[in-house]
């Protein structure tokens, strides 16, 4: 005699497997730590922020078109650190390394970005300010012509700069 087992017993039982599978998942998980950014290269390093909406399409269009072959042509591609611990909609800072170009990412739709960005734009006595803006030490570029027009050539001469007074003070120098 062959012993038939019901249908919905059997649906019971793969549905009771696959609730199981994530509980012993997430016992067995451990927390993954933070990426690291890229370390310091030997060279120069050149820093900006770059202050952003994520509904702004100008902001999109200099992050998606502007800055990774900018990264690429200096240091290559970087990698990109946030505070994992804190839900995706209160994250409003991403950091992106490659060892030459460092630049902080701030999300102004979010409270701690916006009080960054406008405690810099008071820095730099900035009266009306908008996204998408650079800002390199006291110079801020604003906009999606000005960014690309401007930014590539202003850290390639940061780091030239740097990179010749390095060998200089190496007495590397030409002359």
């Amino acid at each position: 005699m062959t012993r038939r087992t019901s249908p919905l017993l059997l649906i019971l039982s793969a549905l009771l497997v696959l609730l199981a599978i994530p509980v012993a998942a997430q016992e067995e998980a451990t927390p993954e730590p933070l990426p690291t950014p890229m370390p310091h290269s030997d060279g120069p390093l050149v820093q900006a922020v770059k202050f952003f909406s994520p509904t702004c399409g100008h902001c999109h269009y200099v992050i998606t078109e502007t800055l990774p072959p900018l990264f690429e042509e200096h240091g290559g591609t970087p990698v990109t650190t946030y505070d994992q611990s804190l839900p995706p909609e209160d994250v409003a800072f991403y950091l992106m390394s490659n060892g030459q170009l460092q630049i902080l990412f701030v999300d102004t739709s979010v409270s701690d970005g916006q009080a960054m960005f406008s405690a810099d734009s008071v820095r730099l006595d900035i009266d009306e300010a908008g996204v998408p803006r650079i800002d390199i030490d006291d110079t801020y570029l604003v906009g999606s012509a000005d960014i690309p027009d401007q930014f590539p050539d202003i850290v390639a001469c940061l780091l030239y700069t740097s990179d010749a007074a390095d060998e200089s003070s190496r007495g590397g120098g030409g002359g």
